[in-house]
């Protein structure tokens, strides 16, 4: 199952449920009636999912755009992504801005020259942009 651009982690999950529940009950059917053999699993070739930490959802500025949004979306709704301003814990939504994009006219310029500083928050015309690290 394809995951969307833009697709959170509970709206992919929603679409999962609504795609496997079809499966188990075919799946349950074939059990009770024989036509489905069960078969083990391999162990070896199984991974184990950590279990989320609060502290995994901590943004970290150095990552891409796209790393940060991603996590962003695979966090949701817990552990979130957040970051931390002037001692205050802080959630965000977004998504990527196009990295060569010009900045709002109302951005202050001395704020241009900070952009690729990573974690850099700067505002304009309503909108918020922080600088991220690598491409």
């Amino acid at each position: 199952m394809e995951i969307g651009p833009s697709e959170t982690a509970p709206e992919l999950a929603l679409r999962m449920s609504q795609a496997g529940a079809p499966l188990v009950e075919e799946t349950l059917r074939g059990l009770d009636a024989g036509t489905i053999l069960a078969r083990p699993q391999h162990h070896a070739e199984a991974t184990i999912a950590p279990i989320l930490k609060k502290e995994d959802g901590r943004i970290d500025w150095d990552s891409s755009a796209q790393e940060i949004y991603n996590r962003m979306r695979g966090f949701a709704p817990w552990p979130g992504a957040y970051s931390r301003f002037r001692g205050q814990t802080c959630h965000l939504w977004g998504e990527p801005a196009v990295n060569d994009a010009p900045l709002p006219a109302e951005v202050n310029p001395s704020f241009a020259t900070v952009r690729g500083v990573p974690g850099t928050l700067f505002g304009g015309n309503g909108d918020w942009f922080v600088a991220c690290g690598k491409a």
